[in-house]
């Protein structure tokens, strides 16, 4: 069955294919590796969003920041588990267990971080 006319477009910028295009393909060195719509991309490999905070260099301390942060993170109601740890910097993973709820999630991540940023002594973050 003749559906119409396809267009290929190459990119290495997701938010261009997802703009344009109505099935998306993954490549890694040459194969694809994944494709679909984007919901079904979604559902099948975003199982968490990622969290980068860089402190202010006069709050940091091994001793207490990552833990008292964490604590905060898990005081308002938070799974999160600590993915990288730098001096002064903290890589987050906080898993999604329901994509379709994930723009909650977000909301409730940045009401978080904007209401414990000053006390934790975050300088900056974001979200992925």
């Amino acid at each position: 069955e003749y559906v119409g006319p396809a267009i290929l477009l190459c990119t290495h910028y997701m938010e261009e294919a997802i703009a344009l295009g109505t099935r998306i393909a993954i490549m890694v060195d040459g194969e694809v590796i994944t494709a679909g719509t984007l919901k079904r991309l979604k559902e099948k490999h975003c199982q968490a969003n990622f969290l980068e905070v860089t402190f202010k260099e006069e709050s940091w301390s091994y001793e207490n920041t990552e833990s008292n942060f964490m604590q905060a993170l898990s005081d308002h109601g938070l799974e999160a588990e600590i993915k990288e740890s730098l001096p002064g910097r903290l890589r987050v993973r906080l898993p999604v267990h329901d994509m379709s709820k994930n723009t909650l999630n977000l909301a409730k991540l940045f009401e978080t971080m904007e209401s414990i940023s000053d006390q934790h002594g975050v300088e900056y973050y974001h979200i992925a």
